[in-house]
């Protein structure tokens, strides 16, 4: 019987090491999304903005601080050919608290020609061998042409500030975070965003007044929210950058699209866009909107 509990007790640790990579077998959290944009010298660019949630991974120690790393494998393709394949590392900051990782982001830029992209990505853990990569992928439209009005997409911001020295957050004298999911719980009180229209210059001429306006739609009828939305003055040129901001503290539940249009002097619309986007707020709740949208920004929050 002392024989039969002595193996008992040895076989406890070995049991721990072969079970905790069952334990450790989660799949990663992470948000991603896509944007294109162009220069004045029609050279075309997507973007790619990932979110890594800091507690979806482990940490790794480091001079008494700890620290997070994930791989991202990047791989482009334009009808079934590939165009571009990278790898690389992604760093977080160190941090104290083991418990309470931070999230952190990578933000990178492709030059390509016009056409239709699959951007796909995959991430994995790489302090722990066992954790379950996730893969993200988007489908992406350049069209972009040198005589013709166009636009960017609409890149979702969550902060900014004036750019210091130039980095790839760089966009107009700013450095902006992406914001990479479209959906906003009540604790975020503005809907903030970057936009650039393309070529006005040749299509209105060179310094002639236009408007910019920007305002939120109701996605299922289309009716415009009165309370929620403003304008600004520019004057055409070969990009016209629009960084702007919807107080959306008393938007209640539901579906939405954030509209942008450009009029020029004589109020003639020329360029509209759009980009839908999900609500939460309790105070107000008017219209049930999906629930794995809502358990992604939870977790991405926590």
């Amino acid at each position: 019987m002392k024989a039969q509990a002595h193996i008992h007790k040895a076989l406890v640790p070995l049991l721990i090491q072969l079970l905790c990579p069952v334990f450790s077998f989660a799949q990663i959290t992470s948000y991603f999304r896509t944007a294109c944009f162009n220069t004045p010298q029609n050279q075309a660019f997507i973007e790619t903005y990932v979110t890594i949630v800091g507690n979806s991974i482990s940490s790794k120690e480091i001079n008494g601080k700890y620290q997070n790393s994930v791989s991202i494998t990047l791989k482009i393709t334009k009808d079934s050919a590939v165009v571009l394949t990278k790898k690389y590392n992604v760093i977080g900051a160190a941090f104290t608290n083991s418990l309470n990782a931070p999230a952190f982001i990578d933000v990178q830029r492709y030059p390509v020609e016009n056409g239709n992209y699959l951007v796909q990505m995959l991430i994995t853990d790489n302090n722990n061998l066992f954790k379950k990569s996730i893969q993200h992928s988007n489908m992406v439209k350049v069209k972009f042409k040198p005589l013709e009005l166009s636009a960017s997409s609409i890149q979702l911001v969550e902060t900014y500030s004036k750019t210091d020295k130039l980095n790839a957050l760089s966009k107009s004298g700013f450095d902006l975070i992406p914001y990479t999911v479209n959906y906003f719980p009540e604790s975020m009180q503005q809907l903030c965003f970057y936009f650039e229209s393309y070529r006005a210059d040749t299509i209105l001429g060179k310094g002639k007044a236009f408007i910019y306006s920007y305002y939120i739609e109701n996605a299922q009828n289309h009716n415009k929210l009165m309370d929620y939305g403003s304008f600004k003055k520019q004057k055409a040129d070969a990009v016209n950058p629009l960084l702007a901001k919807i107080d959306i503290t008393k938007l209640v539940t539901g579906n939405y699209n954030l509209v942008i249009e450009l009029k020029d002097e004589n109020n003639i619309l020329h360029l509209q866009e759009k980009l839908f986007f999900q609500r939460l707020n309790n105070l107000a709740p008017s219209v049930v909107i999906d629930s794995a949208s809502i358990q992604k920004q939870k977790e991405i929050n926590n």
